[in-house]
């Protein structure tokens, strides 16, 4: 099977608090993989760090896909319109203008934000 992500002796702390410790892990093309645990045993943290958006203390991650991340909290900026958003999250994936219109149209119309579109 393709390994699609792994991990190798992931650590993390946050000041004095280890919440990582050792983490190893493989993903393969096809399989579902869970995290799971109670509130604050580093979940976040570790998708956090498999994503690139945290550097483990220690450790190693190899991802050989595009992964997506929605973090826990609200990914909105209170100056930006709703059109705005759609560009800049477009840019920041990559994604060429000609290629995400047709959709963010969609997208607009199907959650009923097409008229706050300037807003």
């Amino acid at each position: 099977m393709n390994t699609v992500a792994a991990a190798l002796g992931l650590r993390k702390a946050y000041r004095h608090k280890r919440v990582l410790r050792d983490v190893s892990f493989e993903a393969y093309a096809g399989e579902i993989l869970g995290i799971v645990g109670e509130n604050g045993c580093g979940k976040s943290t570790l998708l956090r760090i498999i994503v690139g958006v945290l550097a483990p203390d220690r450790g190693a991650v190899q991802v050989h896909v595009r992964l997506g991340y929605c973090d826990q909290e609200p990914q909105v900026f209170p100056d930006l319109t709703v059109a705005e958003h759609f560009a800049y999250f477009a840019r920041a994936y990559g994604l060429a203008e000609r290629d995400w219109t047709a959709t963010r149209e969609e997208l607009l119309e199907h959650f009923g934000f097409a008229a706050h579109r300037a807003t």
